[in-house]
């Protein structure tokens, strides 16, 4: 999501469904906290990384923290885990509580199958081919090896990136953790995230300019596979070196 965010990102978002939504700031124990003593909340859900992949990182301790908390207050504890999964570490497999998982699964009984359990839709369900696929990559991210790397030249893109953008005069800053990458024209966030809006016709203006340069990923930000090589990190830096030049050719930055 992206600010603000009080305001649906779409249409056809009902009023009531935000009624029903606690925002807190990032990296905040102290507003959850208020917001549980309310004892109206089922769950906290939260990118254990860090909002957008790590677009405001998670302080070291906050999680621990949120774990005790809601652990205090006899709420669930959800981690979106779709792009952490795995990537930090060989752990993050979908996991919980029997008493909670146990929602999910059919028992044969037709009164709680179809209308007591918890349905829990995805285009891949039960298919086969993508199960063993699936199992064929964590066999092979089992032991950390892959990660490395990955985190590795997760590091050298970083810094890689930070420079380029120094040499074409573009503000801001190259970030982030483990094999996620952030390109960010405001600099790194503080603890509550980006205390300005964000440059949003900028970052649409860099991903024209990427495509025209080769680099098709996000915006602002992108993730390294263990089977990237040291000659697509070249080619990457090279594509977006050209695009923020681009840019500043262009005028954007100017009065940044």
């Amino acid at each position: 999501m992206n600010p603000p965010y009080e305001v649906p990102m779409s249409a056809g978002v009902p009023g009531a469904t935000l009624d029903q939504v606690l925002l807190c700031p990032p990296n905040d124990s102290k507003a959850v906290e208020v917001a549980l003593e309310r004892g109206d909340v089922a769950a906290v859900i939260l990118e254990p990384a860090g909002g957008q992949a790590g677009t405001t990182p998670t302080v070291p301790g906050y999680l621990q923290e949120l774990r005790a908390l809601t652990a205090r207050h006899g709420v669930v504890l959800i981690f979106d885990e779709v792009i952490t999964g795995f990537r930090y570490s060989p752990g993050g497999a979908l996991c919980g509580k029997r008493a909670l998982m146990g929602m999910l699964a059919f028992r044969g009984d037709p009164d709680w199958d179809r209308s007591q359990r918890v349905a829990h839709a995805g285009t891949f369900n039960a298919n086969p081919l993508s199960a063993a696929a699936a199992i064929a990559t964590l066999e092979l991210c089992a032991d950390a090896s892959l990660q490395a790397r990955a985190n590795k030249m997760g590091d050298e893109l970083r810094r890689a990136l930070g420079e380029a953008m120094k040499r074409a005069g573009v503000p801001g800053a190259c970030y982030g953790e483990a094999s996620i990458y952030h390109v960010s024209f405001e600099g790194k966030p503080g603890l509550a995230g980006f205390d300005r809006p964000r440059k949003g016709p900028h970052y649409h203006l860099l991903r024209c300019a990427l495509l025209n340069n080769g680099v098709d990923c996000s915006a602002n930000h992108g993730w390294i596979s263990a089977l990237h090589t040291e000659e697509d990190l070249e080619r990457t830096v090279q594509g977006y070196e050209r695009a923020f030049r681009a840019m500043v050719a262009d005028g954007a930055f100017k009065g940044a």
